[in-house]
Formats: structure tokens, sequence, C-alpha cells
């Protein structure tokens, strides 16, 4: 019985994991495609078309942001985040979102 559980959890497990990175992906298709539309309303007001090597530096661009989005699980929306001391919120974003840049750049953040 306890393997059984033990099983169950982790396809629930798996399952769950599957649905985020779905949920992140079609996120970042439901940005792109507000993205494209926004190039077509920008063509619409000039001479000539835009330039494919400009269209897709963009589209590279955008793409990279989200998918790299450090901010992107801090939604100002957030209720639970929203309930946090401010204290709390400082010390998430210091010590686990941008801990990377911080130490690497230690002597900048040095204050005296």
């Amino acid at each position: 019985m306890l393997v059984g559980i033990t099983f169950f959890a982790q396809i629930i497990g798996s399952f769950i994991e599957i649905i985020q990175s779905y949920d992140q992906s079609m996120g970042n298709e439901e940005m792109g495609s507000s993205l494209n539309s926004w190039m077509t309303l920008l063509s619409r007001f000039t001479d000539k078309p835009l330039s494919k090597a400009l269209v897709n530096s963009i589209d590279q661009h955008y793409t990279y942001f989200w998918a790299n989005d450090r901010l992107n699980s801090m939604k100002k929306d957030d209720e639970f985040l929203n309930q946090c001391p401010r204290v709390v919120k400082r010390h998430v974003l210091l010590n686990y979102l941008y801990d990377d840049v911080i130490f690497k750049h230690r002597l900048f953040f040095l204050t005296t």
C-alpha cells in the first residue's frame, strides 16, 4: 500500500511539473503573439516594411528575455507575496534571485 501511495505521489509530481512547464511556454507564446501584433502595427506607420534582420533580432531578444526573466515568479498581483513583510521580500530578492550578481560584483555593493 505504501508503494502505491509513493508511486501515485511521484506521478502527480511529474504531472505538476509538466503543467508548469507548459504554462511557462504558453506564457512566452502569448507574449510572442502580442509582440508580433505590435510589430505589425508598427509596420503600418512606416513607408517601407521592417527588415527581416531587425524583426528577427527583436524576436530573439524578447524570447531570451521572457525565458530568463528572474522577476517572472514575483508578480505584483500575487496575494502571498503582497502579504509578506518588506524584509522578507528583500531577503528573497537578495539571497535567492540575485545572489549570483551580488556575489560577482560584491565590491560594488560593499557598504561602509
